[in-house]
Order: structure tokens, then sequence, then C-alpha cells
């Protein structure tokens, strides 16, 4: 998870402190998220995914698609087969 935040900020060309303030922590705070030492709660989750526009899922490396699980396929390419 921690490496997928960093790489979303990145791709997006978002600073940590322009990011840190689109979701109402401090830049030491989304540092510390960004390195593994903290885990973003539930709420910060779904500002992320809202502001990168992928699912929760997505950034919580459960999933190797960046989009919405609406889709019948993607999700079904998510999960692991039984």
């Amino acid at each position: 998870m921690k490496n997928r935040i960093k790489q979303l900020r990145l791709e997006n060309r978002y600073t940590q402190k322009y990011l840190a303030t689109a979701i109402g922590i401090t830049q030491t705070s989304l540092s510390r998220i960004e390195s593994g030492l903290s885990i973003p709660n539930a709420q910060l989750l779904i500002q992320l995914s809202d502001i990168f526009k992928v699912s929760v899922d997505y950034i919580l490396c459960r999933c190797d698609h960046p989009h919405s699980l609406s889709d019948i396929q993607i999700m079904t390419s998510c999960f692991p087969k039984k």
C-alpha cells in the first residue's frame, strides 16, 4: 500500500504538501503513510480513492486494476479463483 499511494501521487505530479492539504492531514502524516510507518484510516482511503479516481482495493494493493470494481470483468480478475 505504501508504494501505491506514493506511486499515484507521483504519477499525478502532486507534491506531498499538496496531497496532504487536499486530504486534510499534515505533510509529515502523509510521509509516514507513504513510508509505511502509519496506516491511513478508512476515511483517508476513500478520499485518496476519490482524488486519484481509483478503487480503494487498488490503493490497498488488493487489485492490479486501478478502476472501480463496478465492472464484473475487472472484479473477477481482482480476486483469485477457488
